[in-house]
Order: structure tokens, then sequence, then C-alpha cells
């Protein structure tokens, strides 16, 4: 049911256009992520001013929990 739940939230209008954005934003995804495309992290951080995207090369879906520290410094800096 989680995964239904997230692809529905995915999906719907998320109330806002991301083209609004103008609070700094990175965005991490693994290039070997087999549950999200590439494309898609390519989609939003091409629609998002100044955004930032970090594409890591053999890193999959759960990068986060490798990751955790460099995104945390990132968000706190």
């Amino acid at each position: 049911r989680a995964m239904l739940h997230d692809l529905a939230l995915i999906g719907d209008d998320w109330g806002f256009a991301l083209e609004t954005v103008r609070s700094p934003l990175r965005v991490w995804h693994g290039a070997a992520d087999q549950a999200v495309p590439a494309a898609a992290a390519r989609a939003i951080a091409g629609r998002v001013r100044g955004a930032e995207l970090t594409l890591l090369p053999g890193e999959g879906h759960f990068l986060v929990f490798d990751r955790w520290r460099e995104i945390l410094a990132w968000l706190l800096s």
C-alpha cells in the first residue's frame, strides 16, 4: 500500500509549480536506481531555478543510507 500511496502522491498535483521554488535545492540521485529513473531527478532539477543535481554513478535508490552525512552537511550549510 505504501508504494501505491507514493505513486499517487507523485502523480497528483503538488499544489505548487516547481518553477516557483526559490529556496536552494540540491537533488541527490543514484544513477543505478532501478526504482526511479535518473530522468526524473533531471526533470525536477531542471524546473527549479538554480537547482543542483548530484547524480551518483553506481548508487541506487537507497543512497541516502550511505550519503546521509553529506546530505545533512549540505542542509545545515
